[in-house]
């Protein structure tokens, strides 16, 4: 009887192994899931005379070694099914996330089995400078690692970089597994991927919170492998946000999807294809590391109409959803409201800004239903987000309101664009003053001495163009509202 054999898979804490790692555990657990147990320190299976193991740092493959081969064999041939697919030629391609990342490499390589992968002679004894492991190794690049970054690859945003980068054969297997767990969006004519990567504290970890999360995969989309809440999104941030907000009306309010985002963070990559070259660069990488908490903010801006029906609306998803410009499908405000929103920061400048260049200068549109979505949105955002003092807020949207209603009415901008224009505090205050005297005949609703003294007597240097932006997106809205006719679905400027 031959000896027994043992393969090894160590977690590396480098977020796109490791993923890989769980993603062999959660195939194997799939296709033996009546054998599989717990453990001490984690899961265990038993088959065909082997034993797979899953705890905090490693996945371990034992038994007599053909058994422990033909497992491998088999994960194999399911990673190549889900990333290889038939043409009308009689030849493979790559699909879905493959297309983009290993486009350089003709199919099926580097789609490797086990015991092939140390043939070439690309192969010598050294440390892998991801698991530890002493033994054979190879430099890595792109091919093997798409997110591989070294001095003599590619020039990025990354520092202290190492010429060469070793890679051992478990890494370099499990590696190729991780684009089945890899979350991500296409945009910009397929030359702009960005992806969502998930890590936590341990393997097992890991494979649990996947579980939920992998539910929301969506097979057969040319731009992505879930379910968008977010039109056109092209950059990193909005994506991460369009996903958690589908996660959250799927799945938000059950427990495993809770605590799968609380043991959990995501690394939030984009990637390019270097102009002229099918090389792959990284971009940009942020991490973001309690994606929970954002679900709180998610429910925070709900709101149920008063219909029959009682509809819950999703105002954050709704209002998101206005902040691009659909004819150029550039999506930048809505990124950095994102940004915002995804570190709990101040937004009103951002939805100033794009409604003041959306509507007031003719570039856009909004709809009635995105005018009162912005409006809900803000109101939940800033009070339960931000933690701004209600009767501030109303103010704010009592004075937004009457220059809104005045703009409408008189069919000049110019009460409106008097916000825009403010340089500082002086200048703000000299332009209510204006108005409120120039046009106190015409406002409505009339304003009540208590709505000036609460907003003038809370402005001050340092808040003052917060006020101002709130004060500006009420009048715009307003302004919105107001020039809706009848059936109208749209306004402009």
């Amino acid at each position: 009887m031959a000896d027994p054999v043992e393969y090894v898979f160590r977690r590396t804490a480098n977020p796109w192994i490791d993923l890989g790692i769980a993603s062999i555990w959660l195939y194997l657990s799939h296709i033996y899931k009546s054998n599989e147990t717990e453990t001490e320190q984690g899961r265990e299976i038993r088959t065909h005379g082997s034993v797979i193991t899953l705890d905090g740092e490693k996945l371990k493959i034992s038994g007599e070694e053909g058994s422990v081969l033909e497992i491998l064999r088999d994960a194999n041939e399911h990673l190549k099914a889900q990333l290889l697919r038939d043409t009308e030629k009689g030849t493979k391609a790559w699909t879905g996330l493959a297309s983009f990342l290993y486009r350089q490499h003709k199919p099926p390589a580097p789609l490797l089995p086990f015991e092939k992968i140390t043939t070439s002679t690309k192969w010598s004894n050294d440390v892998c400078d991801y698991c530890g492991y002493e033994g054979k190794t190879r430099p890595a690049g792109t091919s093997e690692y798409p997110l591989i970054v070294t001095s003599d690859k590619m020039s990025t945003f990354y520092s202290s970089l190492k010429g060469k980068i070793r890679i051992c054969p478990s890494c370099y297997f499990a590696s190729h597994f991780a684009p089945l767990k890899v979350l991500y969006s296409i945009g910009r004519n397929f030359t702009t991927l960005n992806m969502l990567v998930m890590e936590a504290q341990d393997l097992v970890a890991l494979a649990r919170s996947l579980i939920p999360f992998g539910d929301l995969f969506v097979r057969g989309q040319p731009a992505g492998n879930f379910e968008p809440a977010l039109a056109y999104t092209q950059h990193p941030m909005e994506t991460f946000l369009s996903f958690l907000i589908t996660a959250y009306k799927e799945k938000g309010k059950r427990a495993e999807i809770l605590e799968a985002a609380a043991a959990s963070r995501f690394h939030i990559l984009t990637a390019e294809h270097e102009k002229g070259s099918r090389t792959v660069l990284i971009t940009r990488h942020e991490v973001i590391p309690n994606p929970a908490s954002l679900f709180q903010v998610i429910e925070a801006t709900l709101w149920t109409d008063r219909t029959a029906a009682r509809k819950e609306h999703f105002s954050l998803q709704d209002s998101l959803n206005q902040l691009f410009f659909a004819a150029q499908q550039d999506t930048a405000p809505r990124e950095e409201a994102a940004r915002r929103i995804i570190n709990r920061r101040q937004v009103a400048d951002v939805v100033e800004n794009y409604l003041y260049k959306a509507i007031l200068t003719e570039q856009g549109s909004v709809s009635a239903f995105g005018a009162l979505s912005i409006r809900i949105f803000l109101d939940h955002y800033e009070k339960k987000v931000i933690g701004m003092d209600w009767r501030i807020l109303e103010s704010c949207r009592t004075l937004g309101d009457i220059l809104g209603n005045l703009s409408a009415r008189r069919g000049d901008k110019d009460p409106i664009y008097m916000l825009r224009s403010s340089r500082n505090l002086d200048d703000l205050l000299d332009g209510f003053q204006r108005v409120m005297i120039r046009h106190a005949d015409e406002l409505e609703p009339k304003p009540g001495r208590r709505n000036i003294d609460e907003i003038l007597s809370g402005i001050n240097e340092s808040n003052w163009k917060t006020y101002r932006s709130l004060i500006g997106i009420y009048a715009v809205l307003r302004y919105i509202e107001t020039a809706l006719g009848p059936g109208e679905k749209k306004a402009g400027g």
